[in-house]
């Protein structure tokens, strides 16, 4: 499988693989489409941010398109193309321009220049940057020490970050606090702390 988008999604089973790709001049979701370049274009696919939690790329994307762990091949791109075409971003101005210098994300809305890989693990924006034959190798690793993890734990995490980055500092405390207490009372918060005890490996009833 070359040239796409795969995301893992946490759900009430633990993790869902899944594949996403984009066709520019249709502007829908298919899994089978392909951009005119012959690359994966990854554009307006919105899921909940809070389910995502990892993905990969090989090939072209059109902008950060997931929250999560990001694992890029060295051969992957990021474009915010739109002042070519006539058109303004949606995802650079409310995303991009958030994650990175406003400066340097107007240059590439304004130029609409790719990002190189190693550009945007420079930046922070990807938290991996290997061989296009790693890439499965290396996700697959990731993914495997986030299944040995509580899945309520990595979902309340999420929800925890997610829901008070824009909230004064104490706040965000007293969220993140109400968050923790919430998980305290499940089955699986005890069975960690018992299993740390015990010294053995936990088994997860996620809930």
């Amino acid at each position: 499988m070359t040239k796409l988008t795969k995301q893992f999604e946490l759900n009430d089973v633990g993790l869902r693989k899944i594949c996403i790709k984009h066709q520019l001049r249709q502007c829908a979701p298919s899994c089978q489409s392909e951009s005119p370049r012959g690359d994966s274009v990854l554009g307006r696919y919105v899921l909940d941010a809070l389910k995502i939690t990892a993905w990969w790329q090989r090939g072209f994307a059109l902008g950060v398109a997931a929250h999560g762990i990001r694992i890029l091949s060295e051969t992957s791109r990021w474009g915010w193309p739109h002042a070519k075409i006539g058109l303004c971003s949606i995802g650079g101005p409310s995303t991009l321009a958030r994650m990175i210098p406003v400066n340097l994300a107007l240059e590439f809305m304004f130029t609409g220049d790719f990002m190189p890989a190693a550009r945007a693990l420079q930046l922070g924006l990807a938290n991996h940057v290997v061989p296009d034959a790693d890439l499965e190798r290396v996700t697959d690793e990731i993914v495997a020490k986030l299944l040995a993890n509580a899945p309520l734990s990595i979902a309340a995490t999420k929800k925890s970050v997610f829901t008070t980055q824009h909230l004064p500092y104490g706040e965000a405390v007293a969220k993140a606090h109400e968050i923790l207490d919430e998980l305290m009372i499940s089955s699986d918060a005890m069975e960690g702390m018992r299993a740390f005890v015990e010294k053995r490996r936990p088994v997860w009833e996620r809930k």
